[in-house]
């Protein structure tokens, strides 16, 4: 599984607050929503927004394996 951090460049708003995804993450992420019964909201990062990070990404990355190169 890639472990790359990507730059967000969405901000999904749920219930318990916005998190901060990459397209990829977004395009998993959305349909799941979608398919439940979760209020949510997606909304385009402005270019000034973009040095945020993936959230989901970060994730990711900070569960690898102690170790483990990052790749």
């Amino acid at each position: 599984m890639n472990k790359t951090i990507r730059s967000a460049q969405y901000v999904v708003n749920l219930p318990r607050g916005p998190v901060l995804l990459c397209a990829i993450h977004t395009n998993h992420l959305v349909p799941a929503l979608e398919a439940s019964s979760i209020d949510h909201e997606v909304m385009m990062l402005h270019t000034s927004d973009q040095a945020q990070v993936c959230q989901a990404c970060d994730l990711a990355a900070s569960q690898r394996e102690p170790g483990q190169l990052p790749h």
